[in-house]
């Protein structure tokens, strides 16, 4: 009875495997991106800030409209925050190497729509200072300053977009990512960098183009 099984299982995975598709390829395309960025003892305000995602994509299909979607991404996000209360424009710089796994429909007319989970990992964080009020003459000085240590290493984010792929393979999308988890580290009272519990929140606003090199 357990051959039996075993080979019923084993010619139902052939079958799969037989009428699966494959697809790989590579995708670009613009980012805005943004921080949700709050504190209890300063005033802030957060603005978008543009920069682009760059990597490959394997599209796996075992039905004719849905299939799974993994890619690894290099993806620029950030955001200016102006602290208020002290008249300085940050520009905050944030490089992941993001994992995105995602569920995709496809339509016979070409229209795709998507979502999923991805796992940012941080390697790089830059603060530099666009503006700063207030100051003159009084000896402050700021200079770029390293982030890193202030953030936590991955972050997660839930993913949805739409998109169109046309008979050539390919594909246009646009896509929103919300960040689902706190990159602040918490930070002790008697820190000398503390100014309060803070939250931050990535979001990222995609426009893609993605090019087929294997498979249809």
């Amino acid at each position: 009875m357990k051959r039996i099984l075993l080979i019923a299982a084993l010619f139902c995975m052939s079958v799969v495997l037989a009428n699966a598709q494959i697809k790989i390829g590579i995708k670009e395309g613009l980012n805005i991106a943004s921080i949700d960025y709050t504190t209890a003892v300063l005033e802030t305000e957060t603005s978008a800030l543009a920069s682009f995602h760059l990597g490959a994509f394997f599209h796996y299909s075992i039905v004719e409209h849905f299939g799974f979607q993994a890619e690894l991404m290099y993806s620029g996000q950030g955001a200016k925050i102006d602290f208020k209360d002290f008249g300085i424009l940050t520009k905050n710089k944030l490089n992941y190497l993001s994992l995105p796994i995602l569920a995709k429909y496809h339509a016979s007319s070409g229209f795709t729509a998507e979502a999923g989970i991805s796992l940012d990992f941080l390697l790089s964080a830059k603060q530099s200072y666009e503006k700063i009020e207030g100051f003159s003459g009084s000896g402050f000085e700021l200079t770029e300053q390293d982030l890193k240590e202030g953030l936590t290493g991955v972050d997660t984010k839930f993913l949805f977009g739409v998109g169109y792929e046309m008979a050539s393979g390919l594909s246009f999308n646009a896509r929103f990512a919300a960040g689902l988890s706190n990159i602040s580290k918490s930070l002790d009272e008697n820190d000398p960098n503390y100014i309060g519990e803070e939250e931050s929140y990535n979001s990222v606003f995609q426009l893609g183009v993605g090019f087929p090199l294997y498979g249809n």
